[in-house]
C-alpha cells in the first residue's frame, strides 16, 4: 500500500473506488482520511442547500438527522442501512448527491454504507446542530425548510429512527421515533401537534437508556401517514417497507 498514492488519488475518487483500487479495509482508509485531514472534491451541488426548497433535499435532511453520522475531526459523513434498505434510498441519495457506497457483513445481515466527503455540506450540518443531534432539537434546520415540504424532512426522520406497530391479536397499534434519554422532542412534538396528533414521550432509564414519542391512536397515526405518504406512489421518496407496515395499522 502506498500511502502517498492514497492520500493523492481519494479527493478525485472517493471512499468506493478508492477502497477499489487499493484494496484496503474501509476503518483503515477512514484512518488515513482523518489523520490527513482529506476530503473528496464537491460531492453536493450546494446551491440546493444554500436555499431548500425542492422534497429530496429536505427528506435528506431529516434522514441524515435520524440515522446520519459525522466525523468531527475530518469532512466525512454517511448513512448506514440494511441492504434491503438502501435499494429504496439509493435512488433518491443519488440525486442529491455523488455518494460512495460499500457493504459490510454484521451479525447476519449485510449493512450497506452511503458515505461522501463534501467540506461544505459538512460545515453546513455542523452549524445546523447535527453533531448535537442526539439530544438537540432540530430547530435550526426546520427554520431553513419550507413549511410546504416540512413533510418530507418529517419522513426522512421516521425512515430513520421510526417505527409502525401492530399486533392484530391484541388490537395493538403503535407509531414510535426513538431516541436517547436527552432527546429535545420540541421541534417534532411542534410537527405532530400541528397536524393534530396527541402522542406520549416515554423515558426509559434502566440498563438500556432512550426515548420514544409514541402514538397509539389508530386515528393520530393515520394523520401521521396522511402526512408523509400522501406523495409516496408519485415521487418514490420514502421507505417502502414501513409504508406497508403502516397500511396494515389503518386498513
Amino acid at each position: 500500500m502506498n500511502l502517498e498514492e492514497i492520500i493523492r488519488d481519494y479527493p478525485i475518487l472517493g471512499t468506493n473506488k478508492t477502497l477499489k483500487k487499493y484494496k484496503i479495509g474501509f476503518q483503515r482508509l477512514k484512518k488515513i482520511v482523518e489523520d490527513n485531514n482529506l476530503h473528496k472534491n464537491s460531492s453536493v451541488d450546494f446551491n440546493r442547500v444554500e436555499i431548500i426548497k425542492d422534497e429530496v433535499t429536505a427528506y435528506i435532511l431529516g434522514l441524515l438527522w435520524s440515522d446520519g453520522y459525522m466525523s468531527k475531526t475530518t469532512n466525512f459523513l454517511g448513512i448506514e442501512c440494511l441492504q434491503s434498505d438502501m435499494i429504496y434510498f439509493k435512488d433518491v441519495l443519488d440525486k442529491f448527491a455523488n455518494w460512495s457506497y460499500y457493504t459490510r457483513k454484521r451479525e447476519h445481515n449485510i449493512m450497506v454504507n452511503a458515505a461522501l466527503t463534501d467540506k461544505r455540506f459538512h460545515r453546513f450540518l455542523s452549524d445546523n446542530d447535527y453533531l448535537e443531534k442526539s439530544y438537540k432539537s432540530p430547530n435550526k434546520i426546520i427554520s431553513k425548510i419550507p413549511p410546504d415540504i416540512i413533510s418530507y424532512f418529517f419522513l426522512g426522520i421516521v425512515d430513520g429512527d421510526g417505527c409502525f406497530y401492530f399486533n392484530k391479536k391484541n388490537y395493538i397499534r403503535h407509531f414510535v421515533i426513538t431516541s436517547t434519554l436527552g432527546q429535545d422532542w420540541t421541534s417534532i412534538e411542534k410537527i405532530l401537534l400541528g397536524i393534530g396528533v396527541s402522542y406520549k414521550i416515554i423515558k426509559r432509564d434502566s440498563k438500556t437508556k432512550y426515548s420514544q414519542i409514541r402514538v397509539t391512536n389508530k386515528s393520530d397515526i393515520s394523520k401521521i401517514g396522511n402526512f408523509i405518504y400522501s406523495r409516496i406512489e408519485i415521487d418514490n421518496i420514502g421507505l417502502r417497507r414501513k409504508f406497508e407496515k403502516y397500511l396494515t395499522i389503518i386498513e
